[in-house]
């Protein structure tokens, strides 16, 4: 009975020992699927966390000139009903793509008492000022969006690099795009450029799906992606080109599949901006008006000459974010060499794959406008070839070490062992996210300089009596924390009244960045009377004396409704300019204020921000060293709108100009004056704590003002008589 046990027992741990060295080798086969699950999943949360970690950035305030153009339209329409954006400069798909969220954001604002009603919300439609933002959470939404489509980004790079090539090029593609330090800082912005981008992975990941099986819904579905695509930044027109090719290389009927991919592209167009077809003519009109400033006037600060010299800067521009990425130096190499080795290794995968960022570089080397955000649809495919160029690598060092015998024994864990320490080395690569400033630390809470300026004042100076200026536009989120304030425009103040009146402290700041209309009133100002012809009543041929016309604009003297006496000017074109230089002494405060109104915005529906009241600083050698853009909304009624300058060092002579920025419609400008602003001459030695640096970055277009928190006592009061 005992030996009987004895060998069952035996027999039960052999065919134990047989099961589990079954389920091992099994496991070791598949292995590579699982690991490779796992790492994506870590890069997905990953890319995440780095992307997420920067969407407050600024807020309750503004740091970038094309997120309020995508919310203020979104929310318009949640308040108005009306789904026409009447702003087609740029496609509106992503404008569509906030509501449903901003719609759910309202209803959790209306539950926890944060609005009472839908008109709470406040945008520049109401205000006329560009920054305007009463509930910030709006563009923590709109961010969060842009987020998700740039983690989402990561998976469909990896899907590509997997279906064209294999699961080792999508993974290490995957990567690069995780850590790409140019793609998690747009990630960020609710602008199109990243959305744009996931789109054209999505249009190429459903070409691959076609080329696989066959099916022709597949080319279809890439068609339609491809409108989805243009409906979200007109310029990427391109896209098409691969779904073309893989029609030409896999197709039987290439006419009757090209004209049914052609017409669910237009389709896709359509789902995402069907106002280009409702409302044709503001649609021709604003996209006219976007071919024009590209193709013919150029963008201040952004303007290059087209064709070789175009590509260049863009080349030099696409190698210099590869180098910021990577601790090695010219690492653009690796990407060369893959973009190179795929030719020669899969050339029709290549011709795909390489179509449309070829096409759609050659393209935007044609235009005199050169913003580099236009180049971050491009970053995903340098992903791509450069994970091509270290597989290429990774394969290389298998090679060379597959003789041994262990290598043989072991092919497959020995192959997973060599890329996952290949994944790891290229994982150490990054330069770390903190190396990544750009004026914000991505990994931190960044806070406003006025939001710790109020920090500060809640926190030391909470019982004092503190006298706010206006032109630093404190968002009522931080002025509800200061216990006891008074609001002032800095141009009416008086040292001596300050101090007399009993406030301790001052907040106000030495630099203003904002344009708009800041003062109380005509009087606020001090006039010095230096412009000519501000009525426009003096004419000779048709054009205003003392003032320079466009000659490719249509301004045109108009005696329709004129603010003051006779006449006004009028203009229909969008950045076509009308403008005066006047001499003036370095180092003190102008101002231009304007009569404007505009036929834009009829019953609440039209474009905001459609006006420009411009003031630029020049040297003796008439050079622009310093550019106040003064964007307002012109309103059908007359409105008085403002803009002001610092003119710094070196200054001679400033240059006013008007003009109409965007819309479908007239502009009308009368009774320009242009004057010297008195403000306070505050002492440096009274400053008690400084916040901000008061710059201008034009990469992100943020505007930070420099906060300077004053003490208010004697030497304060005497400053006035210094």
């Amino acid at each position: 009975m005992l030996k009987e046990v004895d060998g069952n027992i035996f027999r039960n741990l052999v065919d134990l020992w047989a099961k589990l060295k079954g389920s091992c080798s099994h496991y070791i086969t598949n292995w590579a699927d699982n690991y490779h699950s796992v790492l994506l999943l870590i890069l997905l949360l990953v890319g995440f966390f780095i992307r997420f970690s920067g969407t407050i950035f600024g807020l309750p305030y503004l740091h970038h000139w094309d997120e309020p153009a995508v919310t203020t339209t979104a929310i318009r329409i949640m308040q108005s009903g009306d789904y026409n954006p009447h702003f087609l400069h740029w496609p509106s798909l992503l404008i569509y793509l906030q509501v449903p969220f901003y719609i759910f954001n309202y209803f959790r604002l209306m539950g926890s008492g944060q609005l009472s009603s839908l008109a709470d919300i406040v945008t520049s439609v109401q205000t006329g000022w560009f920054w305007t933002i009463s509930h910030p959470s709006f563009y923590f939404v709109g961010r969060l969006i842009t987020v998700v489509l740039g983690v989402s980004s990561i998976l469909l790079v990896y899907q590509i690099g997997r279906r064209y090539f294999n699961k080792e090029i999508g993974l290490l593609s995957a990567t690069i795009l995780t850590f790409f330090q140019s793609h998690i800082q747009h990630s960020r912005y609710i602008t199109p450029d990243v959305p744009v981008s996931f789109f054209s992975l999505l249009t190429l990941l459903l070409v691959s799906l076609y080329i696989q099986k066959r099916l022709k819904k597949y080319l279809l579905f890439a068609g339609f992606s491809a409108g989805l695509t243009v409906a979200t930044k007109y310029n990427l027109s391109p896209i098409l080109i691969p779904v073309i090719f893989a029609i030409l290389f896999y197709s039987h009927k290439k006419i009757q599949t090209t004209i049914l991919v052609l017409a669910t592209t237009i389709a896709g167009f359509f789902v995402g901006c069907p106002y280009s077809v409702f409302a044709l003519n503001t649609f021709l009109h604003h996209v006219g008006s976007e071919v024009q400033q590209y193709k013919v006037r150029g963008h201040p600060g952004a303007t290059g000459v087209p064709g070789i010299p175009q590509f260049k800067y863009y080349l030099s521009v696409l190698k210099g974010w590869v180098d910021s990425t990577f601790f090695l130096r010219n690492s653009w190499i690796i990407t060369i060499f893959g973009f190179v080795t795929c030719f020669l290794w899969r050339t029709k995968s290549f011709i795909i794959l390489s179509s449309f960022p070829l096409s759609y570089i050659f393209l935007m080397s044609l235009q005199k406008v050169n913003f580099t955000r236009n180049m971050i649809c491009i970053i995903p495919f340098i992903a791509l070839f450069t994970g091509i160029g270290i597989y290429q690598i990774y394969r290389f060092i298998l090679f060379v070490l597959n003789k041994s015998s262990f290598a043989k024994q072991r092919e497959v864990l020995f192959k997973n062992c060599c890329f996952i320490l290949v994944f790891v080395i290229l994982t150490l690569s990054f330069k770390p996210i903190t190396m990544i400033q750009n004026g914000y630390n991505y990994l931190k809470t960044y806070k406003e300089s006025r939001t710790r300026a109020t920090d500060y004042i809640e926190k030391n100076l909470a019982n004092s009596k503190i006298a706010i200026s206006k032109e630093l536009r404190i968002h009522q989120n931080d002025l509800d924390r200061i216990k006891n304030y008074v609001l002032m425009g800095s141009s009416t103040l008086s040292e001596i009244d300050l101090y007399e009146e009993g406030f301790a402290y001052l907040l106000s700041s030495d630099n203003f960045l904002y344009g708009g209309d800041i003062a109380d009133s005509i009087e606020d100002l001090a006039p010095i009377g230096s412009v000519l012809n501000g009525g426009f009543e003096v004419i000779s041929k048709d054009k205003p004396n003392s003032w320079q016309v466009d000659p490719t604009g249509d301004w045109q003297v108009s005696q329709e409704q004129p603010y003051g006496a006779a006449r006004c000017m009028q203009t229909t074109q969008s950045w076509s300019w009308l403008w005066q230089e006047v001499s003036v002494k370095p180092k003190r405060w102008y101002a231009v204020e304007a009569q404007v109104r505009s036929d834009i915005i009829v019953e609440g529906k039209g474009d905001y921000d459609n006006t420009f009241v411009t003031l630029e600083c020049l040297d003796k050698d008439n050079r622009v060293i310093r550019r106040e853009w003064g964007i307002v909304t012109a309103f059908p009624r007359w409105a008085r709108r403002e803009n002001r300058v610092y003119a710094p060092e070196n200054t001679t002579k400033i240059r006013i100009k008007l003009a109409k920025r965007l819309g479908e419609g007239s502009v009308w400008f009368d009774d320009v004056q242009f004057m010297e602003v008195s403000y306070l001459k505050l002492p440096k030695e009274n400053i008690v704590k400084s916040f901000g640096w008061g710059k201008v970055r034009l990469d992100i277009y943020s505007v930070e003002p420099k906060v300077n928190i004053y003490k208010i006592d004697e030497n304060f009061a005497r400053a006035a008589f210094k």
